[in-house]
């Protein structure tokens, strides 16, 4: 069990790492939606587990899934400011959790949308990376909106 955990981890910062360095997301697409699963780790108030988008680093780990899981699905690359800008606001306003870099058991770390993108961010500014953001004047003004809200789970 620890291993997996240590394996969840080690998946996730490679996500963070690889979104980073190449400015694209990779989800899970058909008519019908992207790919998401019910959360192992949160309920909402009725009992009833939160729904997790699924997202990976890089289009082989996306195919990896879709061929064992979401037959049907075809990998989407999202570009990291859409990611950040439409997505990670976008489900955390539906209230629901992002998966990163899930294995083929389906096993990855589930996360806040605003934590994942600060965290993000946090490792943007790390390499001294800016993005062009469409609905915010500047990479400053949206990582300030993001930090309001990031600052109210502490």
């Amino acid at each position: 069990m620890l291993e997996n955990a240590k394996a969840i981890i080690n998946r996730h910062k490679k996500f963070i790492d690889e979104v980073v360095e190449n400015g694209v997301v990779w989800g899970l697409k058909s008519s019908d939606g992207y790919a998401a699963l019910s959360s192992k780790n949160y309920e909402d108030e009725d009992g009833t587990p939160i729904e997790v988008v699924c997202f990976w680093s890089n289009e082989k780990l996306a195919t990896d899934c879709a061929q064992e899981h979401w037959n049907g699905k075809e990998p989407r690359a999202i570009k990291l400011f859409r990611f950040l800008e439409s997505w990670c606001i976008g489900t955390f306003d539906d209230n629901l959790m992002m998966g990163t870099n899930l294995d083929l058991e389906l096993a990855g770390q589930e996360n806040n949308p605003i934590e994942l993108a600060y965290e993000i961010l946090i490792h943007l500014k790390s390499k001294d990376k800016i993005l062009d953001f469409k609905n915010h004047e500047s990479h400053e003004a949206f990582e300030k909106a993001v930090k309001e809200i990031y600052n109210q789970f502490e």
